[in-house]
């Protein structure tokens, strides 16, 4: 477990006297959580067909279904021989989706056998630049309203470091009116730009 996401547990969620692979789990089963709003379960033990009861480190939905979590909190890429343990436990136990969840990634074969066996494979770490690439990271939006008389323009600058990214699709400036913008909420719902605009335009000091 890197130092940045410890922090993050430690700070957000609870200072206790964990081990870092338990911390992790805890941290997976938060944020699987937050992505599926279904009721997330750390460190549960069930039983397989086979009549063994097999501890998961993750689990995630109503007892009809079911999607298993295998963290490894790993400082190296996760080898075949840990995704071809977890596949004994999930053909066993059989949910309707299986994820391994790991800090490093995992080596060509483990990703092989992963997508033959139906094994979702996911990373959970600090950002990196690369993760970035290919994404505009800024963007400089600047509202100049003057006057009440008329809708404003809204006026935006990509930042220089990005400008290859988009400079082939709209440029790097621009200006927009408001009924052309759409913005997402954090419930993922849309709205016009225009529905935040006009409750605020008529507090907005002239000059």
């Amino acid at each position: 477990m890197t130092a940045e996401i410890e922090q993050v547990y430690d700070r957000n969620i609870a200072a206790d006297a964990l081990r870092n692979s338990d911390k992790y789990e805890r941290l997976t089963a938060i944020v699987f959580y937050l992505l599926t709003e279904q009721t997330t379960v750390h460190d549960l033990r069930l039983r397989g067909d086979s009549g063994v009861k097999h501890q998961i480190d993750v689990v995630i939905g109503p007892e009809h279904r079911r999607l298993l979590i295998e963290c490894k909190d790993y400082d190296k890429t996760v080898g075949l021989p840990q995704v071809r343990n977890f596949f004994a436990v999930v053909e066993d136990v059989s949910p309707d989706e299986a994820f391994m969840v790991t800090t490093c990634g995992y080596s060509a074969q483990a990703i092989t056998y992963a997508e033959a066996k139906g094994i979702r494979l996911a990373l959970l770490r600090s950002p990196e630049e690369e993760d970035s690439a290919g994404l505009v990271k800024r963007v400089q939006i600047i509202v100049n309203a003057t006057t009440r008389v008329g809708d404003p323009l809204i006026s935006w600058q990509v930042t220089e470091d990005d400008w290859a990214e988009v400079a082939d699709v709209q440029g790097h400036l621009g200006s927009t009116g408001v009924d052309e913008i759409t913005m997402t909420l954090p419930d993922g719902s849309m709205t016009g730009f225009r529905d935040l605009w006009e409750p605020i335009e008529g507090q907005i000091p002239l000059g």
